[in-house]
């Protein structure tokens, strides 16, 4: 039995033998690729040219939306409102009218102050002719210094009172005239408050009343207050329309800084000409500090990013060469490159992952991409 089990590992064995020998002469028998025709096979890429954009530097503040001009206005004389000529949201121009106060009593006292005034200018004319001759007679010592003087006073007294009630008659108008309430400024109404009957009070309020013009209020760190000033364009987005840039230009910025927030506030007055915008509104307000133009881009594509920083592949003569780049501001799908590269220079896009400095390349041009946006990055 043991011979049996001897003889049956001996043939296994020398079957193996067999078998690895036909291996071998099938494996010798095949030509490998030369090593040297590998190296040589170019390694396909995609390539862009490196363009020049502009790109605007901006920083981020959060604010409120608020009306440039915003009143209560408010009743100036005393009375019952008989006509309401607004509605509520209404937009009304400058001067508009808006209430009207009962002026009865006033037009009563007008017309009798008017006729006083008709019978006052009549005696200031007899009292003045009357002047005037006694005058004359003095000159020929006709009469007395004691009776021109009586009617030089009478005259006087007449043209006083005519400037007395002058003044009543312009004072009237003028409260004639509170009993019409209109608007001080062009813009949009608020909710009312008073109806028709109400007998108001002089200062009580009216309506709101919210000029066309809006500015945002925003903060900003103290580290940026350098980069600011007067007259900078500010795009301001709200949540109501998300698709919307809404253009805005700095018109003051605080000469002191909050101690407990180390932040300063920021006005910018926005074009709101389709009065889409409200005043109370949450917004957000990107400040351009700094236009750069004439900038070099790539493609995002185009950077590796290594421990150090990035690097990306220049194709010269067929032949890609590695260059350690400094990048700036990002937008969407492009990269500022402040270093490294120069413009119209062309950099690989696609394929540089199996690329090494000094490789042999074939290129694909890379189609434009059409990609925008309106806000860079750092």
């Amino acid at each position: 039995m043991l011979k049996r089990v001897l003889k049956t590992s001996s043939l296994f064995k020398t079957v193996l033998g067999v078998l690895a020998s036909v291996i071998t002469l099938t494996l010798s028998g095949c030509p490998a690729d030369d090593p040297a025709e590998v190296d040589d096979r170019p390694v396909i890429v995609e390539v862009k040219a490196i363009e020049a954009e502009t790109f605007h530097r901006r920083v981020m503040g959060i604010g409120t939306l608020r009306a440039k001009q915003a009143v209560q206005i408010a009743a100036e004389a005393e009375g019952r409102v008989t006509d309401i000529v607004f509605r509520e949201g209404q937009a009304v121009d400058a001067g508009e009218l808006l209430i009207k106060i009962n002026d009865t009593k006033l037009q009563s006292r007008l017309a009798s102050t008017q006729a006083a005034l008709k019978g006052a200018r009549s005696e200031l004319d007899f009292a003045e002719r009357t002047y005037e001759r006694f005058a004359r007679l003095l000159k020929d010592d006709v009469v007395a210094v004691e009776d021109y003087d009586r009617k030089r006073a009478d005259f006087l007294f007449a043209q006083a009172e005519v400037d007395r009630l002058e003044a009543d008659i312009d004072l009237i108008r003028e409260q004639i005239s509170d009993t019409r309430i209109t608007a001080p400024f062009a813009g949009f109404l608020s909710i009312r408050m008073v109806d028709i009957g109400d007998l108001i009070a002089p200062g009580q309020p009216l309506v709101g009343l919210f000029s066309r013009e809006l500015e945002i209020i925003f903060t900003l760190p103290e580290r940026h207050i350098s980069q600011v000033a007067y007259g900078q364009h500010v795009e301001i987005k709200v949540d109501a329309f998300p698709e919307m840039v809404f253009e805005a230009e700095v018109t003051f910025i605080s000469p002191e800084i909050d101690e407990s927030t180390r932040n300063f506030t920021v006005k910018a007055q926005l074009n709101n000409e389709d009065a889409l915008l409200k005043p109370g509104g949450f917004a957000t307000a990107a400040l351009t500090v700094e236009v750069l133009e004439n900038e070099p881009v790539v493609p995002e594509e185009a950077l590796i990013a290594t421990r150090l920083g990035y690097i990306l592949f220049v194709v010269e003569n067929d032949m890609a060469h590695r260059r350690e780049v400094t990048i700036g501001l990002r937008r969407p799908g492009k990269v500022q490159v402040l270093d490294g590269v120069a413009l119209d220079e062309i950099v690989v896009v696609s394929g540089h992952m199996e690329l090494d400095d000094g490789d042999k390349v074939q290129v694909i041009e890379k189609l434009d991409e059409n990609i925008s946006s309106e806000n860079d990055s750092s």
